[in-house]
């Protein structure tokens, strides 16, 4: 019997799988975790969420498998790699635009050249790859599978039994230190996607620099690139130029690959039309000429850096949320230039407070995410300043259920005013 450990959607995305392949499994988690069912299973397939210094791994090791090695051992097992091809993307920052941009771009590309292949976004952006694989399974027809896979640094600890057709490396930076012992584990499970690859892109070489300076074997990529004309696209900034480079590399690659006419009026044209992700740096609302704009999705440093970074003028910042011990205090020397004042909130205003006063920047600590957007648009008013930006700078776990819950939150706030 295997036994799928973590009740969230990956554990029930293994289940219906499992289910649907008449494996004998049981699902539990902490609350009703049974040691002895655990001690008698045959697998133990974990959820991303559960640390590695968790009592399941010190007491059953031998036996504990992660959802991706675990998934490739029934794709091996069913033949699916026949029909089936996985671009997997991971990094500190821009995988989920980068995983949309490519999703977008296959599906339509191909509807308009009308390649038989079917698109699938999955992974740690929604769908969870199980889930993927069912629909494959259950598909009668003879068309080819694409999988577009956002991975994060959880799902790639301790891999050794995956293969990605393609994959890109955003960047690095300091990040989930709550669940990684250190920063270098950390940046070693990004780089596990490089490592099971045939074809990757990695887009920041200051990230492959910071990794290689710790490394003995130094990992290597084609020289960067980073022009992109993003006037072409409905994108904006430094980031998604990075992003949208990436992105056309690949895409062109799998072009190549397959022998595939490639067509870049037809790219050019779906660009276009792809629509920036919500709570990603996107403008939500005008008020008596202060422009708010919903940038929810960030939860660290690095992430607000390139929000920061896209803005030419002084903002107003609201930030704030659940401490996953991130790196705050190099981000002090980008505040001065661009945070005309800050609005804070939750567990790591007091944190964000003593770097705010060491840079000598005004702000205010408030207790609620409604209490903060009123008091910055008075604010923006009374300091003639233009934009708010909704930039938390922190995870959402401590008054939230999850980070598109606080999302949503902002919104129902903002269509209020």
């Amino acid at each position: 019997m295997f036994v799928i450990f973590g009740k969230w959607k990956v554990g029930g995305g293994l289940k219906k799988l499992l289910d649907k392949l008449n494996i004998e499994n049981i699902i539990m988690d902490d609350q009703d975790r049974n040691d002895d069912v655990l001690l008698k299973s045959e697998k133990i397939i974990v959820s991303p969420w559960i640390k590695q210094n968790h009592k399941l791994y010190l007491n059953y090791k031998n036996k504990v498998f992660s959802e991706l090695n675990f998934l490739w051992d029934i794709i091996k097992d069913l033949k699916l790699k026949d029909k089936l091809e996985i671009i997997g993307v991971t990094g500190t920052n821009g995988k989920s635009s980068s995983v949309h941009i490519l999703y977008n771009l296959f599906r339509w590309i191909f509807k308009k050249l009308e390649i038989k292949t079917k698109v699938y976004l999955s992974g740690n952006f929604g769908t969870p790859l199980s889930e993927s694989l069912i629909e494959i399974i259950d598909w009668e027809k003879k068309e080819k599978h694409l999988i577009i896979l956002e991975v994060s640094s959880f799902m790639l600890y301790k891999l050794n039994n995956f293969d990605f057709d393609y994959s890109i490396l955003t960047n690095l930076g300091t990040d989930h230190l709550d669940w990684h012992k250190d920063l270098q584990e950390y940046f070693d499970s990004k780089f596990k996607i490089i490592d099971y690859t045939k074809n990757y892109v990695v887009m920041d070489k200051n990230s492959l620099e910071l990794y290689n300076n710790n490394k003995t074997t130094k990992a290597e990529i084609e020289k960067f690139q980073q022009v992109f004309d993003l006037e072409k696209t409905k994108f904006l900034g430094k980031h998604n130029q990075w992003n949208w480079n990436a992105v056309y590399k690949i895409t062109n690659r799998y072009f190549e690959d397959h022998k595939l006419e490639w067509n870049e009026k037809v790219f050019w044209g779906i660009a276009w039309n792809i629509e920036p992700l919500d709570h990603r740096l996107k403008l939500v609302r005008s008020i008596s000429g202060i422009k708010i704009y919903d940038d929810g999705i960030c939860t660290s440093s690095q992430a607000l850096n390139v929000a920061l970074n896209s803005f030419d003028k002084k903002v107003i910042l609201i930030a704030g949320g659940y401490d996953k011990w991130d790196d705050y205090n190099w981000l002090g020397r980008e505040m001065g230039k661009k945070i005309g004042f800050a609005c804070l909130i939750w567990q790591t205003a007091k944190k964000f407070e003593v770097i705010l006063k060491e840079k000598g920047i005004d702000y205010k600590i408030l207790k609620t995410l409604n209490e903060a957007v009123s008091f910055s648009i008075d604010k923006a008013k009374e300091l003639k300043i233009e934009n708010i930006l909704f930039s938390p700078w922190s995870a959402s776990f401590d008054m939230f259920e999850n980070v598109y819950d606080r999302c949503n939150s902002f919104l129902k706030i903002i269509d209020f005013l």
